[in-house]
Formats: structure tokens, sequence, C-alpha cells
């Protein structure tokens, strides 16, 4: 714009002449284009704002929009809005569809933040099906893998956490010593294959490894209390945080019974438990419930039929098992324990009050002309009337059996009765006392065990039922010959196990360290496996025997060590000596046992 000056005054604008009429005041120069001249006048236009046109120009030379982000001016309310398509301001990638969270990324130089004002504003990373593949819970401070709503500060869902590294694959759960290199640092660790964490590992190994510097220790504890420990040095403390050997236990250590010796490995001896009873023992029924339930190792089912429990009348315990004739059995399932074959005792205690009273124990083979029995009879009328046992077996080919006579009918009141059957021998006890004996060598058939046992009830041949009469206490079955020779039955009910300590050598020769049979009785026991003898002895009859030759009390001795306590008391406890010398009730029950002296050397 050109202004022409005259002196002092303008007189032209822009090639327009100034009017020489004096303004007053607030008056502007206006262009009055009558008169062609620039005139004093009044001011119309109060509007100050910036054109939309120049507006835009200015905005748009400082930024660069998306493609997604659009401009509107407002002329006439004198604003600019910058809008996504989507509904509000956003970049290209970041959708934030909330109102009110305006900085939930936050990103400065050296740092990426989510969530930097603390609100309860969750982040989430969804996977191609998992939605919740890592959720970050603001309002519970949580962290989620798999889940939505993670009940711990870490939870992981529906997988498996997995470590792996080049050379030691595995989890590294916790460390407590100062985190400095890798050789100090002290961790618990899960590890699975080949030279995972410790040297010697195979590929398809579990380790479980704790690492500490100098004398630490892996302890494993219940509650507060320290229960097993385990050193650097390799040694294992049960009850004991100091062990001094391999294994150190405080405490009592429980040894469960095994069925059968251990078998045999290089360089080792082996201390077992075994069960004398429940390794051999097929059925054993102490009947003192109406369920009549077997308390062996095999827990065989029992079915009563018409069968009950006399509480009152009964040997021990709390019942027997009475049947009276008329339609009352015991079905016990069918059991490889019952195969007769090889040696077995058949014994149990029987109250016979009539003369027909008697219990057979009856399977039969898949029909009325295929079965076998056990009897126990008082009197047998094909036997003149005497007391009987048999086995007796009818394949359909015609019977065959075993039976031991006694002497006369068996006696009234509760008895024990034992039916042996060792190699090729066949005895009957009665109170301990055999009554007879006799040699066969049958085969019996395979059938037996395949049914059920019915105790008390029989199948005639024309398929109808007989039932006995008989009152029944401690009914065991055992696969082994029980019994070699004369024995006193027990004064009380059988143990549903009965367990002894042994040792067995590289070789697998086996000794018995705990001094007593089955029965009670002190007895050495040895199985040698090079010579082929296994070596039963009462020691007690040895010792008493040994005693009247020499005439020492040689079992006052050996049993005064049992009891430190009273050996200040008892020494030279010559006030015990009429007690235990001679022990006359004792020798006509353990002297002579003629039929234990050939076990020895026969075994």
């Amino acid at each position: 714009m050109a202004i022409k000056e005259v002196g002092q005054n303008a007189s032209e604008i822009s090639s327009k002449a100034v009017s020489e009429t004096a303004p007053t005041n607030g008056q502007v120069l206006k262009y009055n284009s009558t008169s062609g001249e620039w005139e004093p006048g009044a001011e119309t236009d109060t509007d100050t704002q910036l054109t939309q046109e120049q507006v835009e120009d200015y905005v748009n030379g400082l930024i660069v929009a998306g493609s997604n982000v659009t401009k509107t001016y407002d002329d006439a309310a004198g604003t600019l809005t910058i809008a996504s398509t989507g509904g509000g301001a956003a970049l290209d990638g970041i959708d934030d569809q909330s109102s009110s969270n305006d900085d939930q990324i936050t990103i400065t130089d050296t740092a990426v933040v989510i969530n930097e004002d603390g609100d309860d504003v969750d982040f989430r990373v969804e996977g191609d099906t998992e939605q919740e593949l890592l959720v970050c819970n603001a309002g519970t401070n949580r962290v989620g893998i798999g889940t939505g709503a993670p009940t711990t500060a870490l939870q992981v869902f529906g997988g498996q956490i997995n470590a792996t590294g080049t050379s030691n694959p595995g989890y590294r759960i916790a460390t407590t010593e100062a985190d400095t290199t890798d050789a100090d640092r002290a961790f618990f660790a899960i590890a699975t294959g080949a030279s995972a964490f410790v040297t010697g590992s195979a590929a398809d190994d579990t380790v479980l490894r704790a690492r500490s510097t100098g004398s630490g220790k892996l302890h494993i504890g219940m509650g507060s209390a320290i229960k097993a420990t385990v050193t650097n040095d390799g040694k294992v403390g049960i009850g004991t945080t100091t062990p001094v050997s391999a294994l150190a236990v405080d405490g009592v250590v429980s040894l469960k019974s095994q069925g059968s010796d251990p078998s045999t490995s290089e360089d080792h001896s082996k201390l077992f438990a075994k069960d004398l009873v429940g390794a051999d023992c097929s059925l054993l029924l102490h009947c003192d419930t109406a369920s009549f339930v077997d308390t062996s190792v095999n827990g065989l089912t029992t079915t009563v039929t018409g069968a009950t429990c006399d509480t009152s009348d009964k040997k021990f315990g709390a019942g027997s098992l009475t049947i009276d004739g008329s339609n009352d059995y015991v079905t016990v399932a069918a059991s490889s324990g019952f195969s007769w074959g090889t040696d077995h005792t058949v014994e149990l205690w029987l109250n016979f009050v009539d003369a027909g009273d008697g219990v057979q124990m009856f399977h039969s083979f898949g029909s009325s002309s295929a079965k076998g029995a056990y009897s126990f009879v008082k009197e047998e009328a094909a036997e003149s009337n005497n007391g009987a046992v048999a086995i007796w077996w009818n394949t359909g080919g015609g019977w065959s059996d075993v039976t031991l006579v006694y002497s006369s009918a068996f006696p009234t009141g509760w008895h024990h009765y034992a039916f042996v059957k060792e190699g090729s021998t066949w005895t009957g006890y009665l109170d301990g006392t055999s009554f007879d004996t006799t040699s066969d060598s049958s085969t019996l058939p395979a059938n037996f065990g395949t049914t059920d046992l019915l105790i008390g009830r029989y199948q005639n041949s024309d398929g109808s039922y007989a039932y006995q009469k008989a009152k029944i206490d401690e009914l065991r079955i055992s696969q082994t010959a029980v019994y070699t020779g004369n024995f006193t039955p027990r004064t009380s009910a059988f143990p549903s196990s009965f367990s002894e300590l042994y040792a067995s050598d590289e070789q697998g020769n086996v000794t018995k360290i705990s001094p007593h049979n089955r029965e009670g009785e002190w007895e050495y026991y040895s199985r040698n496996i090079k010579t082929g003898r296994c070596v039963r002895i009462n020691m007690e009859s040895v010792v008493r025997d040994l005693g009247e030759l020499t005439g020492k009390n040689y079992i006052q001795e050996e049993m005064l060590p049992i009891q430190p306590e009273l050996e200040p008391e008892l020494e030279p406890e010559p006030e015990l000596e009429p007690e235990l010398e001679p022990e006359p009730e004792l020798e006509p029950e353990l002297e002579p046992e003629p039929e234990l002296e050939p076990e020895p050397d026969g075994r």
C-alpha cells in the first residue's frame, strides 16, 4: 500500500485522495467510493477473527492428518474440529473408545507406560483363538494367562509353563541369595531331559533340584516344622536336619509286609517284612458280623443267604456263623486261592451238637455231575458213624476222594479242625493232634477255584440242594501246609496279617531276623539258594532238649537280654529258677515233636 505525504499530512493512499476533513475521536479512515476519497467515519466492522480460508491455511501448514482424520471449521462459531471418522481423535492402529481416559498409553523417550494414571482399566492381549491370552487386571492387581479373572498374583489357566534353554531346560522357582552370578544364585528347579541341571540324568528323567552354596540344605516342611532334609553331600534325614549317614531316621521305621521275597540285585542286600499269613491266606472269616467279611488280603465278596451270626455262642470275637440245615449258606466269590492242587490247609473251629451235624464247602464245576467239596462231619455213616474230614471231586467221570477218619464221632462243643495237604500227604487234626494221615498223589481238577465257594450248601446229582447244620468260627483257608506236625491251636482269633522281618543277600539267601513263626513259637528260618534247602528249627524244643542233657536252663539265659530293665533284680536270679525250671506243663506239648526233626535236613 503506497502512502503519499505532503508536508506532515498524507494526501493520497493507494493513489486515492485523502479528505481534508479532520476526524473526531474514535473515527477511522474509510474509503468513500462516491467521493473517491478517504474520509473520517465511524467503525462498523467489529469481526477480528480470521476467515475460514485463513484458518485452514494456517492449520494445514502445521499438521498432516491421517486418512481417517477430518477438519471442520465453523465460521460463525469460530471453532475448528479435528476428528476421526470413527468418532474421536485417533491415529492409525490405536482405537480409543473411552470417553475419559486420555492417557492409557504414554510414550516417552525412555519408556512406554500403559495406564499411567492408575485408573481401573484392564490391559488385554488377544491371540488367534484365545481372547484372554494375556490380561492385566487393574482392579485386582493380578495377571492372568488364559484367564481374565486371575485369582492369584499370576495365574496360568489351560496350559503349561515351559522354560527351556540350550543346555539346562527347566524352571527356576525362586532365589533368595544375592543375584550376582549364576554360580552364586540359590534356586529351586524342576527340569526334564539329559543333563537337566544335574550330571547323569537321562532323556526321559525328571529332576528336582535345589542349588545353594556352602553347606546349604534342601528342607521339606509341613506347617512351620521341617520334616525331611537333604544335605549338600547327599545324606537324607527324616525327622532330623543333621543326618550322619546316607539315611538317618529319628523315629520308627515301618516296613509294609510283602507277599513274596524281593528280587536279587547285584552288590545289594535287602531288609524287608513278609506277611506269613497274608501271603498264603486265601480266605479268613472271623464270623463276628452278619455280613461275614473276608479279612484276607483277597477281600473276597461274601453273600449271605439265611445264615445268621450268633453273638452268644462263639469261640472268639463277637459271634459265630450259624447254619441250621434249612436253606442257610454263605457264598464266597471264586478265587484262584481255592485251587486245591497245591499244598493247602483248611481249618476252622466247629461246634457240633447233634449226630447229623456237619458242614461242607462246595464248588459246582458248572453242572450237578461235576463238582467238588471239603466236608467236616460229626458222624459219617459210610465210616461207621465215626467223625470224618474229606475232600472229594467228580468231573463227570466218577468220584474220587481223600477221606480221613476219626476213631469215634467227633466231640460236641467247640473244637479246632484242620485238613492239611503237604505234597501227596494228607493229614487230619483235631485240636492240634493228628488223628489220621494218608498218601494220595491224585491230581485235583483245575475247576477248583473257578466257581464260587458255598459254605453250608451242596448240590445233589439230581440238581437239588442239601444243607448242613453247624456253628463255625475262625474259618481260614491257606495255600500252604500250615501244620506239619502236632501243634497247639491258637487261644485267640487268627490275625489278619502276621509280619516278620527278613534279610536277603545278593544271592537271594533269606534269613528271618524276628525269631517267631506264625503260631508265635520261637523259630529259626533260613532258605539257601545254593543248596536249595529251606530250614526251619523249633528253637524252644532244641534249647529244652539241650537243657535236659546239660542240666542248664538255656531259655532263662536267652530271655534275660529281652528284659534289660529287670537284670539288677534277677541277678543271680535264684528266686526265678523254681518257676522256670523244669516247666513241666510245656514238655508234653513241645516234646518230643518228632515230626519237626526231619525238616532241617529235608527242606
